[in-house]
């Protein structure tokens, strides 16, 4: 016994000056050296770290790609793709997110109108229609910033409280936002645009044309049916007819300059 405690005693005295006399070789001979416990340990624990590490990144790419679902990466998946580009408009992204939240948004108001919104044909109407009304914002949004065109934080707090209000109070507010995915930030970025945008159209409207003639009045009365179908006598409407007329005749040059700024931009639809 003592022998053997002696020879143990040995080869730790051994081991203790070979690595004291090996710390600045840049090779040490296998043979020579007597095989740690501790470096085992070590190996061991990076080895387990490395499984780990490896584990978790098979479960991430798993449930992002929908075959398993863990909810361990839910939050993280769900800001990967809303990140993701829909479409860019001259190299801006606009992201899966704002186009989801579109979609969603249609969806909830043509299902309250009683329309389908469950096929497949609605579900890729309402996205076609909800990219193309992204495309042309952000293409508007870009040319409005080129002009030089901007707003003010008051402009968009009142335009924000005017929303919040609208929509029956703070509480109101952050429940719609949270149903149609849209933060606080976004739609303050949305009212944004929206006031720069609507300068723009200030700028490029030419009031002149929006001027309605007596027969355009009249034509528009009778083309909705007149007194015949019921409607009320033309004096009491025409205020109505009017400003419906300037309404259309706005729309046709807001139509056709947004389709110039298309045809000069460079658009690419990723979905």
């Amino acid at each position: 016994m003592d022998d053997r405690k002696r020879e143990d005693d040995t080869v730790v005295s051994t081991e203790v000056k070979d690595t004291e006399s090996n710390l600045n070789e840049e090779k040490v001979e296998s043979k020579n050296t007597p095989v740690k416990k501790s470096a085992n340990k070590y190996t061991y624990a990076i080895s387990f770290v490395i499984l780990v590490i490896i584990g978790f990144g098979l479960v991430f790419l798993l449930e992002r790609d929908g075959r398993i679902n863990t909810n361990l990466f839910t939050g993280i998946i769900a800001e990967m793709e809303a990140k993701k580009p829909a479409a860019k408009v001259n190299g801006t992204v606009i992201p899966m997110g704002d186009l989801n939240s579109g979609v969603k948004q249609v969806s909830e108001s043509a299902k309250a109108q009683g329309q389908d919104v469950e096929s497949e044909t609605a579900i890729k109407q309402f996205q076609d229609q909800v990219i193309e009304t992204l495309i042309n914002g952000e293409v508007l949004r870009q040319k409005a910033m080129a002009e030089g065109f901007s707003t003010t934080t008051e402009a968009i707090d009142g335009r924000f409280n005017e929303i919040k209000e609208g929509i029956g109070g703070a509480e109101a507010l952050t429940a719609k936002m949270a149903e149609f995915g849209v933060t606080e930030a976004s739609l303050r970025r949305d009212i944004e645009n929206e006031i720069i945008i609507q300068a723009l159209f200030n700028s490029i409207i030419d009031e002149s044309s929006l001027e309605v003639t007596e027969e355009e009045i009249k034509g528009f009365y009778d083309q909705a049916g007149g007194s015949e179908a019921g409607l009320p006598p033309l004096e009491e409407v025409r205020d109505q007819i009017v400003q419906q007329l300037k309404q259309d005749k706005e729309q046709k040059q807001i139509g056709a300059y947004v389709e110039k700024l298309r045809s000069e931009a460079k658009v690419e639809i990723l979905i």
